[in-house]
């Protein structure tokens, strides 16, 4: 079992979807993508990366949301890790660095 190129994949990531989420590692059939999917510059990327977290490095940047059940890799049963950008947590309008995010009253 493999993960095809993204060039043979039969439908590509539409412009016009809420988010792509892709599991990196699913470790029931052995299945583990070896790339990053490219997606839309405006659609939200989220990981599934339970079966990854802390096995290698990840450039955290090319995702929106990465999330991990943590017993797998770093901790007890039940703990969860999430990892989420400023787009992600705040809206597209405040994904640049200097953009100050609504406060939280």
């Amino acid at each position: 079992t493999h993960v095809p190129p993204q060039a043979r994949w039969r439908r590509a990531p539409s412009a016009d979807a809420a988010y792509v989420y892709y599991c990196d590692n699913e470790t029931i059939d052995g299945v583990r993508f070896s790339y990053v999917p490219d997606v839309p510059r405006d659609v939200p990327l989220v990981a599934d990366m339970s079966s990854s977290l802390f096995s290698r490095p990840v450039d955290v940047a090319r995702y929106d949301v990465v999330f991990a059940a943590a017993q797998k890799n770093c901790g007890t049963a039940g703990t969860t890790v999430v990892i989420a950008s400023r787009r992600a947590c705040y809206g597209a309008e405040y994904a640049a660095d200097d953009a100050a995010p609504p406060s939280a009253d």
